[in-house]
């Protein structure tokens, strides 16, 4: 049973790992305080300002209610900034096409949001929260727009869920004009050793034999990164996963220009398996990736 520390903390879109960075102790121990039954009040008030908060004990008294000060039990944890985690927001619209239209980040302290500015933003209109496509949006806590919504997280699929990683799906929304917006890990791929991970597009739009592979795979297995100029694109061409020359699924749209870019450098790129999905769930989470730079 979730504990009622951690239904206040997920409901603001903050990881265990997060307050622990901001308290300077494990994660852990977070962990272990939102089990307990009676932690203590100091505690309790430094979990609080990790969050962003303030905690208040009130004391009832046949309806009269005062308010005790806790200033005194204890220093007051401050939040600490960090390494911001970078979130890319991919919109697909009526045509499936996957658009990177803005940026979200997030230092430990304060959340941030822009629109990329580029072509895809401009076949968008604004989202509501953010209706100036010009403006850096700021805010102590994760928009509902992004946070209040049934999601599937990458950190789930790997096992961590004290590390989640956002992947919303929107359909039928009236905020989002009907489409699918879905946030991921933006590539950080610069240097050799660096790796990102993602989710296999159109793994549903395969070869007929794929499921077949599918089930043959292993984590750590190479796929090859097959380009492909036929395939119908919003850009020149598409990214094939292929294995035992199968099709199994295609690169994200919005991951083709990292690509093409640490290509032309000279960079190279290798794809792995990280997990395979069991059959008859989302074919979106079906087999997620690691994009790897060797060179």
């Amino acid at each position: 049973m979730v504990s009622a520390l951690a239904r206040v903390r997920r409901s603001l879109g903050t990881t265990q790992t997060e307050v622990a960075e901001a308290l300077g102790v494990g994660q852990p121990a977070v962990s272990n305080l939102e089990r307990r039954h009676d932690p203590k009040v100091s505690t309790l008030a430094a979990w609080a300002t990790a969050l962003g908060g303030r905690l208040r004990i009130t004391l009832d008294v046949d309806g009269a209610e005062f308010d005790l000060p806790i200033s005194a039990l204890g220093p007051r944890a401050e939040p600490k900034r960090r390494s911001p985690r970078r979130m890319r927001v991919i919109w697909q619209d009526a045509e499936r096409q996957l658009r990177h239209v803005g940026n979200l980040t997030d230092d430990g302290v304060r959340y941030e949001f822009a629109y990329t500015g580029r072509e895809e933003t401009a076949a968008i209109e604004p989202f509501e929260p953010f209706p100036e496509k010009e403006k850096t949006y700021s805010s102590k806590r994760l928009w509902s727009f992004f946070n209040d919504r049934p999601a599937a997280t990458l950190g789930v699929l790997l096992g961590d869920e004290s590390r989640p990683l956002p992947m919303v799906e929107l359909e039928g929304d009236p905020a989002t004009a009907g489409g699918k917006l879905q946030l991921i890990p933006a590539p950080d791929l610069s240097t050799t050793g660096d790796t990102w991970q993602f989710l296999a597009s159109g793994v549903s739009h395969a070869d007929d034999d794929a499921e077949a592979v599918l089930h043959q795979l292993e984590p750590g297995d190479t796929l090859q990164l097959h380009k492909d100029f036929n395939y119908p694109h919003p850009t020149s061409h598409a990214r094939r996963l292929k294995a035992h020359g199968t099709t199994l699924g295609w690169l994200p749209d919005y991951a083709i220009h990292d690509v093409d870019r640490l290509e032309e450098e000279g960079r190279r790129l290798r794809v792995e398996v990280v997990r395979v999905q069991p059959p008859g769930g989302n074919q979106h989470l079906r087999l997620l990736c690691r994009l790897i730079v060797d060179g």
